[in-house]
């Protein structure tokens, strides 16, 4: 026998590779974590493009449906505590999921309706500003003539008969 004892660099190994399958598993979790944030980007992404499918903005009520979509989410999360009653939570897991991309989709023709109201908002002030200041501009009419006028129809009694002939008169001024 030379004398030479292993126990100690097998206990070593040993040490070390518990070490690394620790490391090993520390990393496929952080995977499951990142590839679950993924998802989640994936169906906000989609949740944004639905938005752009409203046409109307009485199709979304978007705070009944921000309250239904929460009461959802409680819902969902409750069912997934209680494992017992795994198919059932998993078909009432794909309504909820429909109802939300429904509300969602409401929710983005109405924020597309809103859009398109404020642009015609903006539209009409901008008009009623220019119209305004074509008021404005509008000068008054020369004092000398409008003397004339008033002294030609000082006296004159004005009825719907004799109307059309008085404006007739005044207009050769």
């Amino acid at each position: 026998m030379l004398g030479w004892d292993n126990r100690e660099k097998i206990a070593a190994l040993k040490h070390e590779s518990q070490a690394r399958e620790r490391e090993l598993q520390q990393v496929r979790g952080s995977i499951t974590a990142n590839e679950q944030k993924s998802d989640e980007w994936k169906k906000r992404q989609q949740g944004l493009r639905d938005l752009l499918d409203f046409e109307s903005y009485a199709d979304l009520n978007w705070r009944a449906d921000e309250q239904q979509i929460a009461t959802f989410q409680a819902q969902q999360r409750e069912l997934e505590r209680s494992a017992d009653h795994l198919q059932q939570l998993q078909q009432q897991l794909d309504e909820l999921g429909g109802q939300i991309k429904a509300a969602e989709t409401t929710l983005g023709q109405l924020q597309a309706l809103i859009g398109t109201r404020e642009s015609d908002l903006r539209n009409f002030q901008r008009q009623r500003a220019q119209s305004a200041a074509q008021v404005i501009d509008l000068k008054p009419a020369p004092q000398p003539l409008v003397a004339r006028i008033e002294a030609v129809l000082k006296g004159t009694a004005l009825t719907l008969e004799t109307i059309d002939g008085q404006q007739s008169e005044t207009e050769r001024y």
